[in-house]
């Protein structure tokens, strides 16, 4: 099974998406994710599930929730209907491997030995942590997350085709993550809706930025990278040599045309030496060599010191 082509997401082109049997699902080469998700975060390793038939069981889940019209997934009663997103789905998979591994650890070989009191133990195991001072704190957070997912294996009994939990077993006595974590969920939103008098004006802006200036922006961008690209592959300038520098020098002379005259922001220094300070601007510029070829070339008119 082609995961991008299930799921809906694109794949940049010439690469390859993740593949349902593989063990490691690696979304890296997805354009559509958002730029500010972590790498880690799109390499998904369900190898480190080490009793391979619950690793099917993991990928099995994690497709029906981002997949909900698969057709083994859209006539199961109790599925999610919603699709769930790949950056939505990231803590399940950890919350997978932390689950099914804590069984593992605790000698469980099969999924029909989950009870109560596994699912208990694994809660409170998951109920408590330490924070950067070492005092041991509750992490709702963390157990919200993890019951969601030994909750959601029993919601997806049905599909399993490796291994699952008994015949009508509900973790936690059939209670919400929510209230196994102890969270309360808020009657309403808390965080009142913007003011049409600024939300009207800001999404105006930002359409304007997007549909009327955004494709000229990229435009420009291209057209900058193209630049940039185009001086990086011409030669780098070569000094032609005193000898082609003097023979400039006597046509020059010999044809009774002057030099150009040096630049008034360019003076040198009276009292001293050619190889002592010049003057810059009005300001005395210290230098302990002469100046280059190029240079030279360029004060008295001749042109022929860029590549050749």
């Amino acid at each position: 099974m082609d995961l991008c082509r299930e799921i809906g997401i694109s794949v940049a082109p010439g690469a390859a998406g993740p593949n349902f049997d593989q063990d490691v699902w690696d979304f890296t080469p997805v354009t559509d994710l958002a730029a500010y998700m972590a790498a880690s975060h799109k390499r998904w390793n369900l190898a480190a599930i080490r009793n391979p038939l619950w690793r099917v069981v993991a990928k099995e889940y994690l497709v029906a929730l981002m997949v909900p019209t698969h057709e083994a997934v859209r006539n199961l009663p109790s599925a999610f209907r919603v699709a769930r997103t790949v950056p939505a789905c990231v803590n399940k998979h950890y919350e997978l491997i932390r689950w099914l591994n804590w069984l593992t650890d605790n000698g469980v070989t099969d999924l029909g030995q989950v009870d109560d009191h596994l699912c208990d133990s694994y809660i409170a195991d998951r109920r408590t942590g330490h924070d950067k001072d070492g005092a041991i704190i509750e992490k709702r957070g963390a157990v919200n997350g993890a019951a969601q997912v030994v909750a959601g294996l029993a919601q997806y009994h049905d599909l399993f085709t490796t291994d699952r939990y008994p015949a009508g077993f509900r973790p936690f006595g059939g209670k919400a993550a929510v209230a196994v974590a102890g969270l309360k969920t808020p009657a309403e939103n808390s965080t009142p809706p913007v003011p049409a008098e600024i939300l009207q004006p800001m999404l105006a802006a930002a359409l304007y930025v997007v549909d009327t200036l955004g494709p000229h922006v990229a435009s420009l961008t291209r057209h900058i990278k193209a630049e940039r690209d185009r001086v990086n592959r011409l030669p780098a300038p070569r000094s032609p040599g005193w000898d082609v520098l003097l023979q400039a020098i006597n046509r020059r002379v010999t044809e009774g045309r002057p030099f150009n005259r040096v630049p008034s922001r360019i003076e040198r220094s009276p009292d001293t030496p050619s190889t002592s300070p010049i003057r810059c601007g009005g300001s005395r510029c210290a230098t302990s060599r002469p100046r280059p070829v190029s240079a030279i070339s360029a004060v008295n008119g001749w042109r022929s010191c860029g590549p050749r």
